[in-house]
C-alpha cells in the first residue's frame, strides 16, 4: 500500500493545469495519506487531507477542491457514501476511489455512481496515481471551460 520512494519526475513534469489543481486526499491510513499528499505536492498540485469521510464532508463545507482521491474502506463514512455526498452536494468535484480490496463489481458500482476512476492499492507506480489525478483535474477544467463558453454564447444570443 505504500508508494515507491522514487518518482520519475522526468516522465511527468508538472503542467500549468497540475499547478492549479486542488486535490483532497481522504484515507484513514496516515502513512499512505501523507505519502500521497507529498507525491501530489511534488508535482505542483495543491493538496488538503482528511482522515475519514466525515472529516472530508466537514472540510468540503469550507474548501473547494477539483479532485477527491478517496479510500473506499474507512470508518464512519465509507468511500461510496462520500462519493454519493460529493456528487449530490459538490458536483464540480471529480472523484477517484482507491482500495486494497478491489473487485470488478465494486469498481463498476463506483463508476456508475459517478466516480471518475478506480485505483487498486498497491499502486503500480507513482505515475499511475499522478496521471489519474492530473487527467481528472484536466477533465474538470475542460468541463468548467465548456460551461463558461456556453454561458457566453447564450448571452451573445440574447
Amino acid at each position: 500500500m505504500t508508494l515507491s520512494a522514487r518518482t520519475r519526475s522526468s516522465e511527468y513534469p508538472p503542467t500549468k493545469a497540475d499547478a492549479s489543481a486542488r486535490v483532497l486526499v481522504v484515507d484513514d491510513e496516515p502513512a499512505l495519506r501523507r505519502s500521497l499528499a507529498r507525491l501530489l505536492l511534488s508535482r505542483g498540485m495543491q493538496v488538503v487531507t482528511a482522515d475519514d469521510g466525515a472529516a472530508a464532508i466537514a472540510l468540503l463545507k469550507d474548501q473547494h477542491v477539483d479532485v477527491a482521491l478517496i479510500d473506499l474502506m474507512m470508518p464512519h463514512v465509507n468511500g461510496l457514501e462520500l462519493l454519493d455526498h460529493i456528487k449530490a452536494n459538490h458536483s464540480g468535484v471529480e472523484v477517484i476511489l482507491m482500495t486494497a480490496f478491489g473487485d470488478v463489481e465494486t469498481a463498476v458500482r463506483a463508476v456508475r455512481a459517478g466516480a471518475y476512476h478506480f485505483l487498486t492499492k498497491p499502486f503500480r507506480s507513482n505515475d499511475e496515481v499522478v496521471l489519474t489525478v492530473a487527467k481528472a483535474a484536466e477533465r474538470r477544467r475542460l468541463l468548467d471551460h465548456a460551461a463558461k463558453l456556453e454561458r457566453r454564447l447564450e448571452q451573445m444570443e440574447k
